[in-house]
């Protein structure tokens, strides 16, 4: 579940390409033409995947702790987006974002003092429970963005003023308090409004268990835990050319050689999950089948919260982060699975040179340690130095990590433990009460660099409640005296708490435009990368295989468009 200080994505990241808005998607939908006659059924394409709604895992595609490729699968086939991303043919590996005609009659740029956009959303348009799709829900995604905790990539909304409605709900207009070139990115996977407000479990459980109205040319019929499927069948209410498919089933289906057997029998058309170097091999050795690696969506990281006075000091937050060994972190969460490394290693420390850092910084040896053999904890002030490390309920690999990685600590005479919260809790309150003093967790990986920066480090204008500075002794040039509140106005995300000035104008710069993203990754992200706040692991990744009983899946697309854009025109032979 799960998309690492965001200088893990710098090699990787897709810098998204925006695209003028009077294209239409190139699936050659328009806005005049008259819906077809669904095809007759069944027409059915059984996708293998890892799993379906393990443990706690929803599937709200705004929220980083529900980040997989079955979350996104399923978002882009049951949810409306203004724009769409595709394959950008000028630019290798690019992308650009195209009006999704089947949605919107047009979206336009209509004033720049202040910036102002205008969306014209279809009259037809409408949830799968016959509600209209219309301004309210360009509202609700903009409220939950800015206000709620471990959502990914707020900062574009954060810019937002205002989201008015016109024209009965169709017509919506978007002001801004700065220019946003990468304005069409916003909205993507469009939530109904009314069964999120109406949910008790809020923003962060409404789409637990699957998304239940949907405004795409698929619906969730149903969804089996036990089973681990999900069966996506054709939404008989959706208002443009209908799926080619009657019926998507998504189902786990094991090991590298019960994937084979079943591309080899047409059990499955794709294949789409974690898997090793092995497995890819096994599917490539299948006659008329493609495989190859496909970049995840989320990459993994532990980050600092420096809002525990200790670790406001740069000192400290360098011999904790460097006594850790990021190779073997990586491959436990990969867990033998193939996966892309962070853009590269952190400074690393012999665990008694990590030990001597501590020393010299007036840590001393309190007792003895329980265990045998384990170095004597740590502390000072007859105070231990105690390290509790959050992550996600129920995400195993998360949790596997930060167990190693308090492993490591406490052979440094560090009190590490580990601890599981619900996501909103880790996100929110455990950072903000200092119930964790780092966290390991999941962010958004293939976007913009501007965007993933700003949206994780950038100060909050008021922070939500005063701050309690650290000792002048614990402080180190260059770090803010004022740790900041993780939620805060403008959607900003601060998980290590730390805020500085001159970064954050850089951030502002490049999010509205004004700074290259060669500079901003060439300059500010390295500076931001040795305030040592966070450990880059790993960037998630998969395995995509597709049989010879289908056609129109793209191959070789960047992580943001996915394997899954084109599944409505998917044709069984």
């Amino acid at each position: 579940m799960r998309r690492a200080v965001r200088a893990l994505g710098i090699g990787l990241a897709v810098l998204v390409g925006a695209s003028g808005c009077d294209n239409s998607l190139a699936n050659g939908r328009s806005s005049t033409s008259a819906p077809t006659v669904a095809p007759p059924g069944p027409r059915s394409v059984v996708v293998a995947v890892d799993g379906v709604g393990v443990g706690d895992s929803g599937f709200n595609p705004h929220l980083t702790a529900d980040l997989s490729e079955t979350t996104s699968a399923v978002a882009s086939l049951t949810l409306p987006s203004p724009f769409r991303p595709v394959v950008d043919p000028s630019a290798p590996g690019g992308v650009a974002w195209r009006l999704d005609r089947s949605f919107l009659v047009a979206a336009d740029i209509v004033g720049h003092a202040p910036f102002t956009v205008r969306y014209r959303v279809r009259d037809e348009a409408q949830w799968s429970d016959g509600a209209p799709i219309a301004a309210e829900d360009f509202q609700y995604l903009w409220r939950q963005m800015t206000t709620q905790p471990g959502v990914a990539d707020a900062a574009g909304y954060g810019l937002i003023d205002e989201v008015r409605s016109g024209s009965g709900g169709k017509e919506v207009t978007v002001v801004f308090r700065d220019e946003y070139p990468r304005w069409q990115e916003l909205f993507a996977n469009l939530l109904p409004a009314h069964v999120g407000r109406d949910d008790l479990g809020g923003f962060p459980r409404a789409f637990a268990n699957g998304i239940t109205v949907a405004g795409g040319s698929f619906r969730v019929e149903h969804m089996d835990r036990n089973k681990e499927e999900l069966e996506l069948v054709r939404n008989d209410r959706y208002w443009d050319s209908p799926a080619w498919t009657d019926k998507i089933l998504l189902r786990r289906m094991g090991s590298g050689t019960q994937l084979a057997s079943a591309l080899r029998s047409k059990e499955a058309q794709l294949v789409l999950v974690h898997g090793s170097a092995t497995a890819l091999a096994q599917l490539q050795a299948v006659p008329q089948v493609r495989a190859e690696v496909q970049p995840g969506q989320a990459e993994l990281g532990l980050v600092l919260n420096a809002r525990d006075g200790r670790l406001s000091q740069l000192e400290t937050r360098q011999a904790l982060l460097g006594a850790l060994d990021q190779g073997l972190l990586a491959r436990i969460a990969a867990q033998d699975a193939i996966a892309l490394p962070a853009a590269g290693p952190s400074e690393r420390l012999a665990p008694d040179q990590a030990r001597d850092k501590l020393l010299q910084l007036g840590y001393a040896p309190l007792a003895a340690s329980p265990s045998s053999g384990a170095s004597p904890i740590l502390g000072k002030d007859g105070r231990p130095l105690a390290m509790v490390i959050g992550v996600a309920q129920n995400d195993a690999r998360a949790f596997a990590v930060a167990s190693t990685a308090a492993d490591q600590w406490r052979s440094l005479g560090v009190a590490a433990s580990v601890a599981q919260f619900a996501p909103e809790e880790l996100y929110g309150s455990a950072l903000r009460e200092d119930k964790a003093q780092a966290i390991v967790g999941w962010s958004q990986a293939g976007g913009d660099l501007a965007t993933a920066l700003y949206s994780r480090y950038a100060c909050p204008s008021q922070p939500s409640r005063p701050a309690q500075p650290a000792r002048p002794d614990q402080q180190a040039p260059g770090d803010s005296p004022e740790p900041v509140d993780p939620i805060g106005a403008g959607g900003v995300r601060n998980l290590s708490g730390v805020c500085l000035s001159e970064l954050q104008a850089d951030f502002l710069r490049a999010l509205t435009g004004k700074l290259p993203a060669e500079e901003l990754e060439a300059q500010v992200a390295p500076r931001l990368a040795a305030l040592a706040l966070e450990l880059p692991l790993m960037r998630d990744a998969g395995l995509l295989a597709v049989g010879p009983g289908i056609s129109g899946v793209a191959f070789g697309v960047p992580a943001v468009v996915g394997p899954m854009a084109g599944a409505a025109s998917w044709e069984l032979r």
